[in-house]
């Protein structure tokens, strides 16, 4: 891929080995001017540590020409291929800092959780100041209403109350019914109970014990009612 938009990947190198490369890649090829990069452990359906990387181009660069740069011998096992980064793709700073982070709120809004999270510090990077204005200029306002979202579940705020009100959109009821049953239960598919009548109890409770029925049933099983003519 040929770009000068940012980009990021997933890189198996070794911090020293990045903090090198990716330096020379901005102060003697001026190929790049800015990256970040964070450590994660292995989350319960992943085998290896590995590190999410951020890139902002100064140039048009080649991400064929980036991997091959970024290849790293594996001292410990040299027999077996170099380590280095998967397939880069174009990505834009806010969502990947709150995912590097592992942000509840952020997730939470992709109907996602992670066992580990992470904190601003954590991060590498090739400038401090560079890093501070990219999150000043980012806008995660589309989060702060999940987090008022989390908020309410946590106060005890019902989901149909919440859609009553206007404050799940129509278009997205799926996708919060989810998130609602993942900050609440733990579980996206949660359910309570398979019958739903509506918040309603189920017809028993409809019924007033000892009360007339408004129609009455023969031995075989018809139903009359005084109100209706029947038309033979």
């Amino acid at each position: 891929m040929i770009t000068r938009t940012a980009i990021s990947t997933i890189s198996y190198n070794s911090e020293q080995f990045l903090i090198r490369e990716l330096n020379k890649l901005i102060r003697e090829d001026k190929i790049i001017e800015f990256y970040a990069f964070i450590y994660h452990y292995p989350e319960e359906d992943e085998k290896k540590p590995h590190r999410h990387l951020f890139v902002i181009p100064s140039s048009t660069v080649d991400t064929f020409s980036l991997n091959e740069r970024l290849q790293q011998i594996d001292v410990q096992n040299p027999d077996k291929p170099p380590l280095g980064c998967i397939s880069w793709c174009h990505s834009k700073f806010a969502d990947w800092y709150l995912y590097a982070i592992h942000d509840p709120d952020y997730l939470a809004s992709k109907c996602e959780s992670r066992k580990f999270h992470y904190e601003k510090q954590e991060v590498v990077v090739s400038d401090w100041d560079y890093f501070n204005e990219l999150i000043h200029r980012s806008d995660f306002s589309k989060y702060k209403s999940f987090a008022k979202f989390r908020d309410m579940i946590s106060s005890g705020v019902n989901f149909r109350t919440l859609f009553s009100n206007g404050f799940i959109p129509v278009q997205q009821i799926v996708q919060y019914k989810k998130a609602f049953n993942l900050l609440k239960y733990g579980n996206m598919d949660f359910s309570l109970r398979v019958t739903d009548r509506a918040g309603r109890d189920g017809h028993e409770m409809d019924v007033v014990l000892g009360a007339e029925m408004p129609f009455k049933v023969t031995e075989d099983g018809e139903i009359i009612s005084d109100d209706i003519d029947f038309i033979a």
